[in-house]
């Protein structure tokens, strides 16, 4: 029988996987162009966003391998990250897991939304 403390620890780590699980359905949801709004948003520490990054490619290379129904080559690995959006959908990621940990260039939003704009209005 676990213990009220214990029984507040499970909890907890359940609440944050439900919440972790929704904002990866929000960014797996969002467009090339949609991304783009996120090149804005740059880490606070980037030691954090390093560790960050390296737990999103251990993932990434777990779920390849089993798509791809064997162990990854190098090769593989590195066709999915650099041929695809993954380093944008990464910088999504972890704007919106941790908004506290990353500052906005507003000049940089402002050319997004400028282009944005431009690209509808054509």
């Amino acid at each position: 029988m676990m213990t009220a403390f214990e029984t507040a620890n499970v909890a907890e780590a359940l609440e944050a996987t439900v919440a972790e699980q929704s904002i990866m359905q929000i960014v797996d949801a969002l467009s090339p162009s949609q991304l783009q709004a996120y090149a804005a948003f740059h880490p606070k520490s980037l030691r954090h966003y390093a560790e960050e990054q390296q737990k999103w490619i251990e993932d990434t290379t777990y779920f390849l391998g089993i798509d791809l129904g064997h162990q990854p080559t190098p090769g593989e690995i590195a066709d999915k990250i650099l041929r695809t959006d993954h380093s944008m959908r990464f910088r999504a990621y972890y704007s919106l897991q941790y908004p506290e940990n990353v500052i906005i260039n507003s000049e940089e939003l402002k050319r997004y939304h400028s282009t944005r704009m431009r690209l509808l209005i054509d």
